[in-house]
């Protein structure tokens, strides 16, 4: 059936496809996205053009299935979790007053849960990011102020400058890899 000879072709694709960079990649390299420039530097002198089997494995926690068997599981809790609120609801009321809405189960809830469940630490990155922005700002304008004053700090306001653009950059490429990468 058309169905089985693409899952064949695919597992025929898989088995020809280089290890996933994000693996083995060190620290240092996940933090400054080094490990992804193999990939692309790839045919940089024959053109922007990609084969298929250029691109490496996806991680099992990036699979399709893994991400099924998780909803899953988010949707199971859900629903567990209502149906004890329902429980709690009929047991305190004698079911004279209207139920309450967090009986019944709610799909935003879950996911909404499940986001910021596991994806805490993008919030602090967020938070310096903004800071940073702030510090940006400042900066500027006493770097502006310098030129102005000739108090010589023009040089220590630039690296403030430029260290708070470093912290931005870091916080915004990891908050949007994790949060993209989550979905």
């Amino acid at each position: 059936s058309y169905g089985d000879d693409d899952h064949q072709n695919a597992n025929e694709l898989a088995v020809h496809r280089p290890p996933n960079p994000f693996v083995q990649a060190s620290f240092t390299s996940k933090l400054l996205f080094i490990w992804p420039y193999k990939l692309m530097n790839k045919n940089a002198a024959a053109g922007p053009v990609l084969a298929d089997t250029d691109l490496s494995d996806v991680l099992n926690v990036d699979s399709s299935a893994e991400n099924l068997r998780k909803f899953h599981e988010m949707w199971e809790a859900e629903k567990h979790r209502a149906a004890t609120v329902m429980e709690q609801h009929k047991a305190n009321c004698d079911g004279k007053e209207a139920v309450v809405p967090a009986a019944y189960p709610s799909l935003h809830r879950a996911i909404a849960k499940d986001f910021l469940s596991t994806l805490w630490f993008v919030q602090p990155l967020m938070l310096a990011s903004s800071v940073g922005k702030l510090v940006q700002a400042l900066a500027l304008g006493m770097l502006l102020e310098s030129f102005d004053s000739g108090d010589g700090k023009g040089y220590l306001w630039a690296g403030v400058l430029v260290l708070s653009g470093f912290v931005v950059l870091l916080c915004h490429h990891q908050s949007f890899f994790w949060t993209w990468r989550k979905g």
